[in-house]
């Protein structure tokens, strides 16, 4: 969906605003809900596993970037996340260690490509399946469709808050705003748990995870 697609759910509360500012704080809160609720999420396509090479980039939708990988499979042998220092701790020579069957993951060598330890080789046609946290681009020109269906309220109660607190204009309403923003703050909590039980029944607490959540 188009993030114009939210205008009347935002502009009837602020009346006078002009297109651009509006569609740049609904871009803006869509980006910061799925940035810290982890709730864009999808199976990437599989990657080929090649001799020598331990960094592989991770394809993104248009107007998206991958923050973070949730889960990698080699076939149906779930890798372990690892942040740099525990792997220094588990595998010192992991520079120029190597192996027909990585083990750990992480991106810690730069957002959106994931690197896999020990470096992979005498592969035979592995490949790497990844479920991947997606967030908007400030220049994404559409929007998961998830958050029209879902999440509708939310980012328009965050776009109204964020317009809302701009003083001196016809629409300024500090009271409004920061009530929006609770509303906002809440839809971003509320999302954040049902994705971390990957949106079934379950605890209401969410669970410590190792890497980058």
């Amino acid at each position: 969906m188009k993030p114009e697609d939210f205008f009347p759910f935002v502009l009837i509360e602020v009346i006078g605003c002009l297109d651009p500012l509006l569609r740049s704080a609904i871009v803006l809160m869509a980006v910061d809900f799925c940035a810290r609720s982890h709730a864009w999420v999808e199976f990437s396509d599989p990657i080929a596993l090649m001799d020598r090479v331990k960094d592989y980039d991770l394809d993104a939708p248009t107007g998206a970037y991958a923050q973070t990988v949730r889960d990698v499979w080699i076939g149906s042998r779930r890798m372990r996340p690892i942040t740099m220092s525990e792997l220094q701790g588990v595998m010192p020579d992991w520079p120029t260690a190597q192996s027909n069957e990585p083990i750990f993951y992480n991106l810690a060598a730069q957002r959106g490509v994931l690197s896999v330890y020990p470096t992979p080789i005498n592969l035979t046609g592995q490949t790497l399946l990844c479920r991947t946290v997606f967030v908007p681009t400030m220049t994404a020109t559409t929007l998961p469709d998830f958050l029209g269906q879902d999440q509708l309220e939310v980012i328009a109660a965050g776009a109204k808050a964020r317009l809302m607190a701009i003083p001196n204009v016809a629409w300024s309403n500090q009271l409004q705003a920061a009530l929006n923003k609770t509303l906002f703050e809440n839809g971003v909590i509320d999302a954040r748990i049902e994705e971390a039980h990957d949106r079934v029944p379950g605890s209401i607490t969410v669970a410590p995870r190792a890497f980058g959540f």
